[in-house]
Parts: structure tokens; C-alpha cells; sequence
């Protein structure tokens, strides 16, 4: 592959990560108006169950993980074909976009995904403010585990 393809092929991947970068921005902002609660309805109940729920979560976050030191990895080598452009005088050398880092909130949304399959629910609360306490959406009179 010559030098021009891959400063193409470099310049396309770099294309979707404007959208992506926004898409998650967005998610993000929302993110911050609630907090919530893991309500086991029977602690005893579906043990194993959560237990899948808790590899499934972290096999997620180990792909994220590797998923981040790819991007790093890809970085690097796009940002050494940047510069060797630069140094060649080329005027159609564009700098590589930088990796958005490891996402670990799809990890927990899978990981709540899977609980109510476990025999327990999600609270759901408004944030009212960081000094004051939170409005309940959904009561519940059940042991709660807060999530990360």
C-alpha cells in the first residue's frame, strides 16, 4: 500500500470519529440527571445469574480496554505517517484524530440490562442537586446496591 492510500484510508477513519465524538457528547450530557440504584428483590434468588451479570460486565470492559490500546497503537503509527508528510513537504497531510478512550458506561448499561433478568429492578432517581438528596422515580422497600 503506498504512502497516498494510507494517508486516504487514515483519512476516512479519522471522517467518523467527528460524529461518533458528538453521538457521545450528547449520551454523556444526559447521563448526569439521574443516578441509579440496583434493587436485589431476594439476595439468595438468581445468585448465579448475577454472577454472569458481573463477567458479562467485565469482559465488556476488558474489550473496551484492549478496544482503547488498539486506537493508542493506531495513533501512534498515524501520527508518525503524519509527520513523515510534513517532513516531506506534502500539502495534504492531515493530523490524526485522537482516540475517545475507553467507554465503560455500555459496559454498566449491559450489566443493567441483565439484571432485572436476576429477579431484581433499576431505581431510577432525578439528581435534584449535589448537596441535597435525590427524588425517587420508582419506590421500592427492597435491599438497594448502588452502581459505579
Amino acid at each position: 500500500m503506498t504512502l497516498r492510500h494510507t494517508v486516504r484510508a487514515l483519512y476516512l477513519k479519522a471522517r467518523l470519529i467527528g460524529p461518533v465524538a458528538l453521538l457521545a457528547l450528547m449520551v454523556g450530557c444526559s447521563q448526569g440527571l439521574y443516578e441509579k440504584r440496583l434493587i436485589e428483590t431476594d439476595a439468595s434468588q438468581g445468585q448465579s445469574c448475577r454472577n454472569r451479570c458481573e463477567l458479562l460486565k467485565t469482559q465488556c470492559r476488558q474489550r473496551q480496554e484492549t478496544r482503547e490500546r488498539a486506537c493508542q497503537d493506531w495513533h501512534a503509527q498515524a501520527k508518525e505517517d503524519y509527520d513523515l508528510c510534513r517532513g516531506g513537504g506534502g500539502g495534504n497531510c492531515r493530523p490524526p484524530e485522537t482516540c475517545l478512550g475507553a467507554d465503560m458506561r455500555i459496559c454498566d448499561r449491559q450489566y443493567e440490562d441483565c439484571f432485572p433478568n436476576c429477579g431484581g429492578h433499576i431505581e431510577k432517581r432525578i439528581k435534584i442537586s449535589p448537596d441535597t438528596q435525590s427524588k425517587t422515580e420508582i419506590p421500592s422497600d427492597s435491599k438497594a446496591a448502588t452502581t459505579n
